[in-house]
């Protein structure tokens, strides 16, 4: 209830006090995780997937341990028995898979504590973007994508999921995957609102999602790295380790252009087809990087000119359009929880490319306001996913702009005095206030930062 009410941060303290942990950290935080990120809570996400995981990689030692007691006993069985749930739903669990792709979507947008006066028990916490972790388009990112890559190797950590979506993750067959979930628990007790429970198909599916996404980004930061601006006008020829990366960059996207087209199962709305025409231009900034930084993939003669036009004419024909039209729809479908979710899933990742696209472009003199085809391109980007992140600051301003502000009237009529105590609605609109606030300190502030950085490519406001 406080969730639909834009309060999640209540519902978040409510979750705490059922007490979760061990393996009902697996069977039970489903109840909780959709809510947490659709309200914005991304560091609460990541604390109770990083939960999971380290209660997972508990397990995976401890049934070493117990299974070779077990034989030291003389009891196989019982060794066979550790070792088969451990195989078959601890390493094969649904959950943990899931959250491993929700860690790789909240860790840009973790917040920060802002104490409200000395030895705050209960500071707000601030949204900020890359503050500590993620590739956001910053100046971190190659240091951050450096630990990445290594990361992607240790099959417990949330970035194991992008080299097993790459090179073993299949998802023609969701029965790989254990689904450990007790769904019982949704209706042992009577409550106003049901929790929404995710089709396994499509956990695994934005699972896929998160795995392809976060693969771009980690491989369009290394290209960037590998980035030679031209010399007295010239193009300096790729070196091999920057042609190396491109390759494997435009060998990502092929490979996630086919998912999403393919085997992504779109929700039959306009909302849906939205959210797939975001990624799709994810992907286009994906080749706009490649054309620009490398001349890849090379069609006739390499040269600025060449890459201006190429650059030019997929920013305008692809990236815009494809844009254009998912705000279009989208804008439609605005609400707090789908600003929350959207930043989390779609903006962000989006961005992030954008900047590194106007980085590579600023060596090559294109940057921002500059009286050049690509920068002209970029800055009507700009302008369009600017229009959008305003409309969706518009959407989160409706949200308390203090902890004790308030714009509902909660007067109670005769009858409902006989039934509610006026002092105890009045506890809860506060409680409700202060969840909201909290909410909208969460996503504006992120929200902002995007909006300024965009803002400055509007030739109109001047230099």
């Amino acid at each position: 209830v406080y969730h639909q009410l834009d309060a999640t941060s209540r519902s978040w303290d409510l979750f705490q006090k059922v007490g979760i942990k061990h393996i009902q950290l697996d069977s039970c935080s489903f109840t909780a995780l959709p809510y947490l990120l659709k309200g914005g809570l991304y560091n609460e996400v990541i604390e109770v997937s990083t939960s999971l995981l380290r209660f997972q990689r508990g397990t995976a030692r401890d049934c070493g341990d117990y299974s070779s007691r077990a034989m030291d006993a003389g009891t196989l069985s019982k060794a066979n028995e550790f070792m088969t749930f451990q195989r078959e739903k601890m390493n094969r669990s649904l959950t943990l898979q899931f959250c491993k792709g929700l860690i790789l979507d909240s860790a840009p947008l973790l917040a920060t504590a802002v104490p409200r006066m000395k030895h705050d028990d209960d500071p707000l916490l601030k949204g900020g973007l890359g503050i500590k972790q993620g590739i956001v388009g910053g100046k971190e990112d190659f240091a951050r994508a450096t630990e990445m890559v290594v990361a992607c190797q240790n099959p417990h950590a949330a970035l194991s999921i992008v080299s097993w979506v790459n090179c073993c993750g299949s998802f023609d067959n969701t029965e790989d995957f254990s689904d450990n979930r007790d769904l019982s628990i949704v209706s042992q007790y009577s409550s106003l609102q049901k929790p929404k429970i995710e089709e396994k198909r499509l956990m695994v599916q934005e699972t896929f999602r998160r795995g392809h996404v976060h693969g771009l980004l980690i491989r369009a930061t290394l290209c960037v790295d590998g980035m030679k601006g031209p010399k007295k006008g010239k193009i300096v020829k790729p070196s091999a380790s920057l042609e190396k990366r491109t390759k494997s960059l435009l060998e990502s996207v092929l490979s996630a252009s086919e998912f999403f087209d393919t085997q992504m199962e779109i929700e039959n709305s306009s909302e849906g087809a939205s959210c797939q025409a975001l990624l799709h231009t994810l992907l286009e900034l994906c080749r706009f990087l490649a054309i620009v930084n490398a001349g890849m993939p090379s069609i006739g003669e390499d040269s600025m000119d060449q890459r201006e036009k190429q650059a030019t004419d997929l920013m305008r024909q692809q990236c815009i359009m494809q844009l254009k039209q998912a705000r279009e729809k989208l804008s439609q479908f605005l609400s707090v929880k789908n600003v929350c979710s959207m930043l989390a899933n779609y903006i962000a990742p989006l961005f992030a490319v954008f900047r590194m696209c106007t980085d590579v472009a600023s060596a090559y003199g294109w940057g921002k306001r500059k009286q050049k085809k690509v920068s002209e391109a970029l800055g009507d980007f700009a302008g369009e996913l600017n229009g959008f992140i305003q409309e969706m600051m518009t959407c989160i301003s409706s949200l308390p702009s203090s902890e004790t502000e308030t714009s509902v009237d909660y007067n109670l009529t005769g009858n409902e005095l006989e039934i509610l105590d006026s002092e105890v609605l009045a506890f809860t609109a506060r409680l409700l206030t202060q969840a909201q606030h909290r909410t909208r300190m969460r996503i504006e502030p992120v929200l902002q930062e995007i909006d300024e950085f965009l803002d400055e490519f509007d030739t109109s406001k001047g230099s």
